[in-house]
């Protein structure tokens, strides 16, 4: 029986091993050691131009200028279709570039990592910082650096790097969320375009299609949890493995979760009719799903799903159809900026924040 609700005083997770194509930190050391110095000498932004509006092609510029009394060396490479987010990170990396300013939302932000991490030692000696110019920002909101541009780069410009855990689904790494069924399926139908002409009210149009068209799919999901091994089966309308709390603009998914505990906040809705299931939806914008006799919550380090069809599969805002996801967190991952102490404790309360990252245990 999954357990229900919350179990948060467990201890440490342990990460396994991983896949050979992607590049991991060892999971034995339990933090990565911030390297000031190194900071300074080289850093990248990496611009969506498409994200906010056009606000990456537009605004760009100014943010650079404004980020160099930090990073006297930062430049600026615009993504395109033939030379994508994960590319010029990957290659920066190469170059021994260490701090990676990412203009864009969580997907960007998701490729730039992933970019560093086919390179093998860069993840654990890089930093990672966030202009938020996407759909969502939910790790922005994290993170502690605001949602309008000026602010989240003054804060950046004052910021302190912190360590985080990552997830890992195949191999697949993510800071955020990874969410399937109901959740993917309105990622996967809201176009770019969409999303750059409507925002947030592109995924509301999305979703609620995506409800009327649901169908359930049947799940065999073992998990490694703090009180053990578990099994559960049955048919899910959605799901969601969370390293942070909230996903899709703010959505409190997993209102428990640290980002730099070591472990990933799970949660599946059983399958229910359309109303039982746009219930639920309203619950999970108030953060009071996981009291719903539907959803069944848990706390684990590995996470595997067996699903009876291919499934949509959301990783920070990349869409991918599977048939098994197998996740992991790597405690200690890499670290981020975070903004100034005085800034987080003035943000508003509901706001998840990274707290005590970067601290020996």
């Amino acid at each position: 029986m999954l357990a229900r609700g919350r179990d948060h005083a467990s201890p440490r997770g342990t990460c396994a091993a991983t896949p050979r194509d992607v590049t991991m930190p060892d999971a034995s050391i339990p933090r990565v050691q911030p390297e000031p110095e190194k900071e300074r000498e080289r850093a990248t932004m990496i611009v969506n131009p498409s994200s906010g509006k056009g606000l990456g092609a537009t605004m760009h510029a100014t943010l650079v200028e404004r980020l160099r009394a930090r990073w006297p060396s930062l430049d600026a490479e615009l993504c395109t279709l033939e030379h994508d987010a994960e590319a010029i990170a990957r290659e920066a990396a190469l170059r021994d570039v260490r701090t990676f300013v990412v203009l864009g939302g969580d997907g960007t932000l998701n490729n730039v990592i992933n970019g560093v991490a086919s390179v093998p030692g860069a993840l654990a000696r890089s930093v990672f910082g966030v202009l938020p110019a996407g759909t969502g920002n939910d790790l922005a909101g994290t993170l502690g650096l605001g949602t309008s541009l000026e602010e989240a780069a003054d804060r950046l410009a004052r910021s302190e790097a912190r360590t985080i855990d990552l997830g890992l689904l195949e191999d697949r790494l993510f800071a955020n969320v990874s969410a399937g069924g109901l959740f993917a399926e309105a990622s996967e139908a809201t176009s770019q375009e969409a999303k750059s002409l409507a925002g947030r009210l592109a995924y509301l149009v999305a979703g609620s299609r995506a409800l009327l068209d649901h169908a359930g799919v049947g799940v065999e999901l073992t998990a490694t949890t703090p009180q053990g091994a578990l099994t559960w089966r049955g048919t899910i309308a959605m799901f969601a493995v969370c390293n942070a709390q909230t996903f899709g603009g703010g959505k409190p998914l997993a209102p428990f979760a640290q980002c730099d505990d070591g472990w990933l906040d799970a949660f599946v809705v059983q399958d229910a009719n359309a109303l039982g299931l746009a219930r639920v939806l309203l619950e999970i914008s108030g953060g009071t799903h996981l009291e719903d006799d539907r959803v069944v919550g848990f706390r684990a380090s590995e996470i595997d799903l067996r699903f009876d069809r291919p499934t949509h599969v959301n990783v920070d805002g990349e869409v991918a159809v599977l048939e098994r996801a197998r996740y992991r967190v790597l405690p200690g991952a890499t670290r981020v900026l975070v903004a100034p102490e005085a800034d987080a404790d003035a943000a508003p309360a509901s706001d998840a924040k990274v707290t005590g990252a970067g601290e020996p245990e």
